[in-house]
């Protein structure tokens, strides 16, 4: 393991420059300048927005009257947001760059997990900023009280506004109870402006004056607070200071004249670094207070942690997994806080982390699968159970991750989706760096899910289809993953054997009372694999390989057992003792 400092860097050079929030997928019927109704679809992020209609024609608001809307090149705006984009993505690089050598000496397969890691362990402090401005407050009962409670408290409930927890208890919960973030929470700080001011959307750059509203609020704390209490790696900054402001967000359904959540850095924008007495402030996030009660709805309700919680995950090094170019591109969906796992649950109830979350930040250890083994009684992601994991041996940096995914605890809003989730990674350090792991505009996306229905669709019917055994109506469709399974296991990078194709046939997928069974390489009763997470993991040792002593044992790739005289074979492709050969 290396040096803390040099470990800290590294979380950090993926966690800093602008990351936003992606769109919510709200529809509503707007009106366009001709008196026309259309039914849109917002879509987009910080850097590039527009309500796309069924057609794919994409609508924006007039520069007269924002309740009025007109169609727009979106194509034509594509190149000055990835401008954008690249402009704040210069500080990742740059970090990445002085750390660089640092990571020579890694293991093949840490390198492939996200880089040189640390275990973040004990606790954390973090400072909250609550916001209001001139024309808009905070609703009734949110009042400083409330809010140390939604960030801070303990076993935190709320049903009756739907909160399940706090903050604090999610970030808890996902690190095994190994991580704790302590809030501090202050304000509010009025704003001498109205909201619109500092949430006006220019030609070039979105909430062109948001900058002001930061500084304003800064000033506003920076003698209540000793900043350097939230200076994780001792460089004099903050590492994350989060302003939570009163109305609501572009991205879940505001106007916009409202500001769309996003995590920046200062010295982007005209102010620059903000310096005091006890430290200095650059990296900032922000988010909304309310949001729509649901799709066309006039009544607003809280926005509830998961913005918030996505906006956090960036300080520990985690990349944006949606699309981040806008295409559409289906990333890890409704399954990654990272993606649109932020709104399930109308926000109360922000997914788990994934297996590749967890294991980068060091909390949990993956599980090699190797050799025939029959897998029992998987337990899930909120029983902390631990995820297995796949490699194309020829290229460590790509491997299928699986995990155990129930609609309990933190993944109770997955829209009815149970079962074994698994998800092909091809670890690119640039497209991490770049914030660019899921985007259309390459040729593959690398860290997106492996549908068990073959769908890439976003419907709530399709979401239902995406983790194994793939069943309708009571009928299974679908339960394996093999090189010759729909979807196959094939690999984007040629493994050792010259193919494709993955090699390690996963058969009998099933679920039962929340836990999950399967076969690996023909199973083997005698190799019977647990993966319950037991204690607290002290440093990250990255992958537990599993593994016994290779036998004579003959399988097809679909995972039928064929003997053990390979002389009576045919031409092919053959598991032996869990190794692929070729006939």
């Amino acid at each position: 393991m290396k040096k803390l400092y040099l470990m800290l860097s590294m979380l950090f050079a993926f966690g800093a420059a602008a990351n936003a929030v992606p769109a919510k997928k709200l529809q509503k019927v707007i009106t366009l300048t001709n008196g026309t109704q259309v039914s849109v679809e917002l879509r987009g992020d910080e850097y590039l927005s527009w309500w796309e209609g069924t057609d794919g024609t994409a609508y924006r608001t007039t520069a007269a009257d924002e309740n009025v809307f007109e169609a727009f090149d979106l194509e034509a705006q594509k190149p000055a947001a990835a401008a954008r984009r690249a402009r704040t993505e210069q500080g990742r690089v740059a970090r990445l760059a002085r750390v660089k050598n640092s990571l020579k000496g890694a293991d093949d397969k840490m390198r492939g997990l996200g880089g040189d890691h640390i275990t973040y362990k004990g606790v954390k402090k973090g400072l909250v900023v609550l916001v209001d401005f001139k024309n808009k407050k905070f609703a009734d009962g949110h009042d400083l009280e409330y809010y140390k409670n939604v960030i801070n408290g303990k076993d935190f409930t709320d049903e009756e506004e739907g909160y399940v927890g706090s903050v604090r208890d999610y970030f808890l919960a996902q690190s095994n109870g190994q991580f704790e973030l302590d809030f501090d929470v202050v304000g509010p700080v009025t704003m001498s402006k109205n909201y619109g001011y500092y949430g006006n959307d220019g030609a070039y750059q979105k909430d062109e004056k948001v900058y002001e509203m930061i500084k304003e609020a800064c000033d506003g704390i920076q003698d209540k607070v000793n900043l350097k209490d939230y200076d994780w790696d001792g460089d004099g900054e903050a590492d994350q200071v989060f302003f939570l402001y009163a109305g609501l967000g572009q991205a879940s359904g505001g106007s916009a004249s409202t500001i769309w959540p996003h995590e920046s850095e200062l010295r982007y924008w005209p102010c620059g670094v903000l310096s005091y007495s006890t430290g200095k402030i650059n990296t900032y996030a922000c988010a909304n207070e309310l949001q729509p009660e649901g799709q066309n709805s006039s009544r607003y309700i809280s926005a509830g942690i998961g913005t918030i919680c996505h906006e956090f995950s960036h300080c520990l090094g985690f990349a944006d997994m949606y699309d981040t170019t806008g295409g559409g591109g289906y990333g890890m969906s409704v399954f990654d806080v990272m993606d649109q796992g932020s709104y399930n649950g109308n926000g109360f109830v922000p997914c788990n982390y994934t297996a590749f979350e967890r294991i980068y930040a060091g909390w949990v250890e993956a599980i090699e699968l190797i050799d025939p083994a029959t897998v029992k009684d998987m337990k899930s992601v909120s029983d902390y159970g631990r995820p297995f994991i796949m490699y194309n041996y020829k290229n460590t940096n790509e491997y299928f991750l699986m995990e155990n995914r129930q609609n309990t605890g933190w993944d109770e809003g997955l829209y009815g989706s149970n079962g074994l989730l698994i998800t092909h990674v091809n670890y690119v350090p640039s497209r991490w760096a770049n914030n660019s792991v899921n985007s259309s505009a390459e040729k593959i996306q690398c860290c997106t899910v492996v549908n068990a229905d073959g769908s890439r669709e976003n419907t709530q019917y399709s979401l239902q289809g995406d983790l194994y055994p793939y069943e309708v109506k009571g009928v299974t469709m679908n339960d394996e993953f093999t090189d010759e399974s729909e979807p196959a296991a094939k690999l984007y990078t040629k493994n050792s054997d010259n193919s494709y194709a993955l090699g390690i046939p996963i058969t009998q997928i099933k679920r039962s009372k929340g836990s999950v069974s399967f076969l690996v390489c023909g199973g083997d009763d005698k190799n019977v694999i647990d993966n319950t997470f037991n204690g607290v993991v002290d440093g990250i040792n990255g992958v537990t390989v599993v593994k016994k002593t290779v036998d004579n044992r003959i399988y097809s790739i679909d995972g039928r057992y064929l003997g053990t005289d390979a002389s009576a074979l045919g031409k092919g492709i053959y598991v032996v003792g869990g190794k692929k050969i070729v006939k």
